[in-house]
């Protein structure tokens, strides 16, 4: 008969090889960065993020980037009230803030009627 096991065991059995990556959990962390910075802008208004990224050095930035831009428009949505149109000026001003080419985002949440 065999040897009966506990769970635990058997789980040290089975992460034995896995080997924690640094640079990974870094970038999770600095993307969580990026994510907090979207949580503070929609809860203060007067939240500067090109002021607020100045604060990382440049091989975290892009990091927080990433983070900041895809939390930004996982928050994006059509607006259906005066309170969603503020709050979608406001995600549009910060992506328009945190990417190189600002042109090709303020055509896209320029109104329709503002540029005619």
């Amino acid at each position: 008969m065999g040897v009966i096991k506990s769970a635990f065991e058997i789980a040290i059995e089975n992460t034995k090889s896995i080997e924690g990556n640094k640079e990974l959990l870094e970038t999770n962390r600095f993307r969580d960065e990026g994510r907090k910075l979207v949580s503070k802008l929609l809860e203060d208004p007067s939240l500067k993020i090109k002021d607020a990224l100045k604060a990382f050095d440049p091989r975290q930035l892009a990091w927080v980037r990433e983070g900041l831009i895809q939390s930004l428009l996982a928050n994006l949505v059509l607006p259906v009230d005066e309170f969603a149109v503020k709050n979608t000026r406001r995600i549009g001003e910060a992506i328009i803030a945190s990417v190189s080419d600002s042109r090709k985002v303020t055509m896209i949440f320029t109104s329709r009627s503002a540029r005619s």
